[in-house]
């Protein structure tokens, strides 16, 4: 379906983007903090190595004498100073390598570690809310169908309401009618079994079809026939009856007096 598809669709984008994102700012954290590193080590070295030149060049000039040594200094003072130039150039080196370099097994290692894991509880999060929407719509799905299997026995449901043919003393006489009331009662049987197995919701079913169970308990043809005289048959009717709150005309009184 075209409707489902696209409302699939909409479900996702969400966690795909969330995905995305987490993936591209760990990305930036471990080549930031490469970067860091490598610049950590340069700059180590390039001090190391600047002040080992001036410390041998002082020894050298201490040697040769003062007079030379504050010539040499004034020369240092007067001359534009190279570190700088020299500190931009390994900067612009070690961002150049960052981001041209081709990353190790180590690093692809633990950029799979670090996003793996959010990625997954963000997925399960959002898997968890599509299975909520899912199971909504199913069940709404349900109980539509389950009143399209009613509405196939509104014959018999329109002779048991208040103002129908049935209301009062009356109630089926012949073999067809009987057989429609019965296949009427069989299928409260099957919702009993389905809230049972956990796949109904009772008050669910009381709110749409309880009105429905009510007008068969209301016609005493019915149940004194089917569940009085014949309650073995109709046992899981009248646990639905039961659970329902509801009670049956006589059952009550002929127990008793059966005790």
């Amino acid at each position: 379906m075209p409707g489902a598809s696209a409302t699939t669709a909409l479900i996702m984008r969400p966690p795909l983007l969330l995905a995305r994102a987490c993936y591209a700012y760990y990305i930036c954290s471990l080549l930031l903090l490469r970067r860091h590193r490598r610049q950590s080590i340069l700059f180590f070295r390039f001090d190391r190595d600047v002040m080992g030149n001036r410390a041998a060049r002082g020894l050298q000039q201490s040697r040769s004498g003062p007079r030379a040594l504050s010539a040499a200094n004034a020369a240092e003072h007067s001359a534009p100073a190279p570190s700088r130039k020299l500190a931009t150039a390994i900067l612009a080196h070690s961002i150049m390598v960052d981001f041209s370099g081709s990353m190790t097994l180590q690093e692809w290692s633990s950029i799979a570690s670090m996003v793996g894991v959010p990625v997954a509880i963000s997925a399960l999060f959002f898997a968890g809310i599509q299975l909520k929407r899912s199971l909504s719509i199913e069940r709404g799905r349900f109980m539509l169908e389950l009143e399209r299997m009613f509405a196939t026995h509104d014959r018999i449901h329109l002779l048991l309401r208040p103002d129908g043919k049935w209301c009062g003393d009356g109630g089926p006489q012949t073999i067809e009618d009987w057989t429609a009331v019965e296949d009427y009662m069989g299928l409260f049987e099957h919702c009993e079994i389905l809230i049972q197995t956990g796949l109904l919701n009772a008050d669910m079913f009381d709110r749409l079809f309880g009105y429905r169970l009510t007008n068969i308990l209301a016609n005493a043809v019915i149940t004194q026939a089917k569940l009085v005289r014949e309650k073995q048959g109709w046992t899981d009717f009248l646990r639905l009856v039961e659970r329902l709150h509801r009670g049956v005309p006589g059952l009550a009184a002929k127990e008793n007096r059966a005790t």
